[in-house]
């Protein structure tokens, strides 16, 4: 059964409402307990014990009364007065009446509605014993009578006689006024004892309640939270897993509710990731994982349908590559070429570079946004370039044991080819088969620059372009300004020679002497730049280009042009 935190925190406050209603409808049990003994004070007890005093006080005035009719009876003058006592008597006693009778029809009330059957049966004792009281009253009244008629007709020895046994009465009244109004006082002690004790009650049903829901709510409250806080510490420890790089968490939520939900959606959710992340393992192989991860995230939408960029494209390959191969067998050469890629992998990795596909033994990469900034995918470039021809020297003393030869392994180098400017980027291809490549003249410009490096004797060949980018940081040779086969538009070429200050005094020394007898070149000085690239050749008999440029010069000198610029123009690729 699916509980869910709504459900849960429901049930808590269903739990603490039952507590509290418990509680109030204690708290109201005593309450009205109190309010039944104050009742019964206020509606019985009080009146009673006012009707009380009214009979003390009628049998007072009597008393009263009598003792004052002898001294005027024996004085002759009281005849009158007491005719109209006597009158004042009858009519005060039918008034007392009715009150009695209002207190007795009270009291019978009372004792009817009486719940409690020990105030029931002291309610019937004060009801008799109010009765004879009221009777006792009744015959004090009568005898008052009798004693004001001998009086007024002065029958002084019969009016001494009726007196004493008044008194005899007048005894037994109060001793029965007394023994009541000690049984209403204590009934009301009782009641309001009953009150005192009903409202400590209460309060101590109410502290019990209160406390009684307080320590349920923390106990319930206590569960609760920790069956919601701990799945979740699991699940935020679990996410931090992930954040690190482990799609494999290991989580553990047995809880029916949202949070069981969510921990369901995050396991797919991680399911998913180790697919992503297995798909960007495997094309990584054969992609940049850049590539592939910007293409997952959607990130620069615009690539993926292609782009206009400025991009920096790089072209490598193995010089000699066809005699090396027939010198090895496919087992050795596969070994070999393996080994060789992985080296010059890894500086373009390095410098956030992008390899675009491996042809055979050449690499085709490229550097620019967003995998590398703007302003600094030309001089990764070249710091990549110059750091493969670095690793090439360590890698060269590795070929022998990478392919099993004892001697007469090969002698491996690798020439460049680097330009910068607009390329297309983005997806190419078929609609069932695409590949995420850059295209453009620049791309045939890297390509051609890596072929001229054959030509030149130059290991790394950059474009104007490039040169102009990073001539601030690096030290180059300018070589030459050609015109490839099927373009116009002349180039001129510069050989990346080190990073600037990185150079020694002779190789700058050849390079100032190759830079003065191109100037004669581009001038048509044929004989001071015939002068000047044999010069260069006698400092390096290796310098391939100034080989180049003298033979260039026996066809220039054979058979001058007329509309000479300076820019070489080849026939063919």
């Amino acid at each position: 059964m699916r509980i869910t935190i709504g459900n849960k925190i429901f049930a808590i406050a269903a739990c603490m409402t039952l507590i509290v209603a418990i509680a109030a409808i204690n708290s109201l049990y005593f309450v009205s307990s109190v309010n039944d003994e104050v009742k019964r004070v206020a509606d019985v007890y009080i009146p009673l014990s006012d009707i009380i005093d009214d009979i003390e006080v009628q049998a007072l005035e009597q008393k009263i009364l009598l003792e004052r009719v002898p001294a005027r009876l024996y004085a002759g003058d009281g005849a009158v007065e007491i005719n109209q006592l006597r009158r004042d008597l009858k009519e005060r006693n039918r008034t007392f009446q009715q009150e009695f009778e209002t207190s007795l029809a009270l009291l019978q009330q009372a004792q009817m509605g009486e719940r409690i059957v020990d105030f029931k049966i002291k309610l019937e004792r004060v009801t008799t014993q109010l009765e004879q009281v009221i009777a006792i009253l009744k015959e004090l009244g009568q005898q008052t009578e009798a004693i004001l008629a001998v009086a007024g007709n002065r029958e002084g020895e019969k009016f001494k006689d009726l007196l004493t046994a008044r008194l005899k009465l007048d005894t037994e009244f109060s001793r029965q006024i007394a023994v009541i109004t000690a049984e209403v006082h204590g009934l009301t002690r009782q009641a309001a004892h009953n009150a005192a004790q009903a409202e400590t009650w209460a309060l101590r049903a109410n502290i019990m309640a209160t406390a009684a829901a307080a320590l349920l709510g923390l106990i319930l409250a206590g569960f609760v939270s920790r069956g919601l806080v701990r799945p979740i510490h699991k699940l935020v420890a679990a996410a931090k897993l992930v954040e690190q790089g482990n799609l494999d968490p290991t989580l553990e939520v047995k809880s029916k509710d949202e949070i069981g939900d969510l921990s369901h959606a995050f396991e797919e959710m991680t399911a998913e990731l180790r697919i992503k992340a297995l798909i960007k393992d495997t094309f990584g192989k054969f992609v940049d994982p850049r590539v592939v991860e910007t293409l997952t995230k959607g990130e620069h939408a615009g690539l993926s349908d292609g782009e206009r960029q400025v991009y920096s494209v790089f072209f490598s390959d193995i010089a000699g590559f066809t005699s090396i191969s027939e010198k090895l067998t496919p087992k050795a050469l596969v070994t070999l070429i393996n080994a060789y890629l992985t080296e010059m992998s890894e500086p373009i990795h390095d410098s956030s570079g992008v390899i675009d596909k491996y042809i055979g033994d050449a690499i085709m990469a490229y550097w620019g946004p967003p995998f590398t900034p703007a302003d600094e995918h030309a001089q990764a470039a070249c710091q990549t370039a110059l750091k493969q021809q670095s690793r090439l020297i360590d890698f060269r003393k590795t070929v022998g044991d990478i392919t099993g030869l004892r001697r007469d392994y090969p002698d491996i180098s690798m020439r460049i080819g680097i330009a910068t400017g607009d390329v297309l980027v983005g997806s190419v291809g078929s609609e069932r088969t695409r590949n995420y490549t850059v295209i453009g003249d620049t791309v045939n410009l890297a390509a051609r620059l890596e072929s001229l490096g054959k030509h030149y004797g130059s290991e790394i060949l950059v474009c104007e372009t490039t040169w102009q980018s990073v001539r601030e940081i690096f030290e180059f040779r300018e070589i030459d300004t050609i015109a490839v086969a099927g373009k116009s538009e002349p180039v001129r070429m510069f050989e990346l020679l080190a990073v600037r200050g990185d150079i020694s005094p002779e190789l700058a020394a050849r390079r100032n002497c190759f830079q003065a007898a191109l100037q004669h070149y581009r001038a048509g000085a044929w004989p001071e730049a015939r002068q000047g690239f044999a010069e260069c050749l006698a400092r390096d008999a290796a310098d391939s280009a100034s080989e180049v440029m003298l033979a260039r010069l026996e066809t220039l000198e054979a058979s001058p042009p007329a509309d000479w610029d300076g820019v070489w123009h080849f026939a063919h690729k």
